[in-house]
């Protein structure tokens, strides 16, 4: 909805190890260590470790997925600039997160000194 910012810093996201993941009706909660987090209400991707490519619609569809990541640390963190934001993990695996509805807030990611809305 409404991008990121073209000299976005989101180093604070990496090295940070997923604690915790939850799911809602809406919204997919990723918590990190040093109170870190992604919260996604929008359709994103995740990947395996080999490169197949796994669409997510909805919070719901993820679950089966998505929880193999706890544990995992984030090695690298890439934004775009149409708001996509890539994030690998030590395993090779990774998030993708679109910013592709320009009615709904998409993503959100923080730590406690600011948060970033898409």
């Amino acid at each position: 909805m409404y991008g990121l910012p073209a000299n976005v810093d989101l180093s604070f996201l990496q090295n940070r190890d997923l604690d915790q993941i939850c799911f809602g009706a809406y919204q997919v909660q990723f918590n990190f260590d040093k109170n870190v987090r992604v919260f996604i209400q929008n359709a994103f991707s995740y990947v395996d470790s080999v490169g197949s490519v796994f669409e997510m619609k909805t919070a719901a569809s993820s679950t089966m997925l998505v929880d193999r990541l706890i544990g995992k640390t984030v090695t690298e963190v890439k934004p775009s600039q149409d708001g996509t934001l890539q994030i690998t993990f030590n395993t090779g695996e990774k998030l993708i997160l679109y910013d592709d509805d320009k009615a709904y807030e998409c993503y959100e990611i923080g730590n406690r000194e600011k948060t970033i809305v898409v």
